[in-house]
């Protein structure tokens, strides 16, 4: 048995150029080998017989072969290999490009399975470079077949035999992380089922239980995850805040705050005083006044000497709006003259000036460059323009 830490090279099959191409899907161990789940399932159980074909179907046939192959040399680069198949009811011809080595693999009187989508006609089926195997051997016939997200220079087959040897070589080596009574109260298979029938499923049970393990295991570790760092909350102390009077900060807005604003404002502040971290999500309408209680944090932090960031990932006109909101209040609160020019405000903005309010607008506003995405061209950034003073009662 190989460690899962075992460098794919050294799984029996692929080797150094085939690890390189697996590679680019994120395969390089036998762990993430047969950790590398299929997107997909064909359902190859059933053979049809080749009356039954419908032009454009993918289906699983049944065929003795009939002729006796023949490669024609195209071009250079461009080889066929042709052959015609039966059945008891109708004829199915074959064509494979550059694959000249099974005109010595198919021979006449023996029977395969195929499976391959349906060309031509009712009268005349055909089906190009099928996938084949002798009949009975159901490896990839006759079986639900995964289907994996491929890259340049990897095909189904290669993953199909690398995972098949990946398990067979480190699947007893998986550790199983969910206790046995934990999985025997919630009706789940173990690791090495989940693994062994997440890719070569022996049927539609198997396969819903292998999902059904892996889809709970990966969210009850998620579950104690995010768990863990509530819990870290209570045992983690955070930076802690002194209190500021807000009075300068409210008596500067336009308006009066709601009582839902209130609320949140209080709830912010007593966050920042504690010794425990904060994580809060403001949520509300458009309108209802987030801007505001954004801009009641961030005043808060600066008057306690600390760096705050105001983003507005929305249109740049919003983004505008609701800096310009926070840079007013902040520098109406620490006393700033409303008829200064902007040569003050953006020489505040950009670092110039002794204030305080300049500190404190610089600390708020650290990111008073938005960018606007322009269709057809790259993103620039945009500088923040100040905005006339709104009339009283207005609140964003």
């Amino acid at each position: 048995m190989a460690e899962l830490n075992t460098d794919v090279r050294f799984v029996r099959g692929v080797g150094e150029a085939r690890a390189k191409s697996l590679a680019k899907l994120g395969i390089t161990d036998l762990k993430s080998l047969i950790s590398y789940f299929p997107r997909a399932y064909e359902d190859r159980r059933e053979s049809r017989r080749i009356a039954e074909l419908q032009v454009g179907e993918r289906a699983c046939v049944t065929a003795m072969v009939a002729s006796e192959p023949k490669l024609s040399r195209i071009r250079k680069g461009l080889e066929l290999v042709k052959l015609r198949v039966v059945d008891e009811s109708a004829a199915l011809e074959l064509t494979y490009f550059n694959q000249s080595y099974l005109k010595n693999t198919f021979h006449v009187g023996e029977s395969y399975t195929f499976y391959g989508t349906v060309e031509g006609t009712l009268l005349r089926r055909t089906m190009t470079n099928p996938a084949f195997e002798r009949e009975g051997l159901h490896a990839v016939t006759g079986c639900i077949v995964p289907v994996y997200p491929l890259t340049a220079g990897v095909g189904q087959s290669l993953l199909h035999r690398a995972i098949r040897q990946g398990l067979d070589e480190g699947a007893d080596r998986l550790p199983d992380l969910l206790p046995a009574e934990l999985r025997r109260q919630h009706g789940l298979c173990d690791v090495r089922y989940a693994y062994e029938n997440i890719h070569f499923p022996a049927d539609d049970a198997a396969l819903a239980a292998a999902r059904r393990r892996l889809a709970f295991e990966e969210l009850y570790f998620l579950t104690l995850g995010l768990r863990l760092l509530r819990a870290r909350r209570t045992t983690v102390k955070g930076k802690t805040c002194a209190a500021v009077d807000m009075t300068p900060f409210f008596g500067a807005l336009p308006f009066s705050l709601t009582g839902a604003q209130a609320r949140a404002v209080d709830d912010i502040l007593r966050d920042m005083t504690a010794e425990r971290p904060m994580n809060r999500l403001v949520q509300g309408d458009v309108g209802s006044g987030k801007t505001m209680v954004a801009a009641a944090g961030i005043y808060f932090a600066a008057k306690n000497g600390l760096q705050a960031a105001l983003m507005a990932p929305t249109a740049l006109s919003h983004a505008r709006a609701a800096a310009g909101k926070a840079w007013r209040a902040l520098r109406a609160a620490d006393g700033l003259d409303q008829g200064e020019n902007a040569a003050v405000d953006l020489r505040a903005a950009r670092g110039g000036g002794d204030r305080p309010c300049h500190r404190h607008a610089r600390a708020a506003l650290a990111g008073h460059f938005v960018s606007e995405p322009r269709a057809g061209r790259d993103r620039r950034a945009a500088p923040l323009r100040r905005e006339p003073a709104r009339g009283a009662g207005s609140q964003g």
